[in-house]
């Protein structure tokens, strides 16, 4: 895939950049081709990974949050779980005490 693109982008240096075909271009002159065309590669990958790296916490932050307001609404279920269940047992007292 790397070396795909690689060659891609050598190609699109001649195509665009290069003012003369592969085929008339010095020795030289193709290594610059090539060289340029590794550094833009290397650059691509650079920031494929620093957009991944982003994208990598934005998703963990997301996921923090999602799992922080479920924990809060287990807690708020918990807890008037147990508001209604002891307003129920203090019910249950007072009508046995009549």
């Amino acid at each position: 895939m790397k070396f795909a693109c690689f060659e891609r982008t050598v190609e699109a240096l001649y195509k665009f950049v290069v003012p003369k075909p592969r085929s008339q271009c010095s020795k030289p002159e193709q290594l610059v081709v090539t060289f340029i065309a590794g550094y833009i590669g290397t650059s691509a990958v650079l920031l494929c990974i620093a957009l991944f790296l982003i994208a990598n916490s934005l998703i963990i932050i997301i996921i923090n949050v999602i799992i922080l307001i479920l924990l809060r609404a287990v807690f708020f279920v918990l807890v008037v779980f147990i508001i209604v269940t002891k307003e129920v047992k203090i019910q249950v007292m007072a009508s046995q005490q009549f």
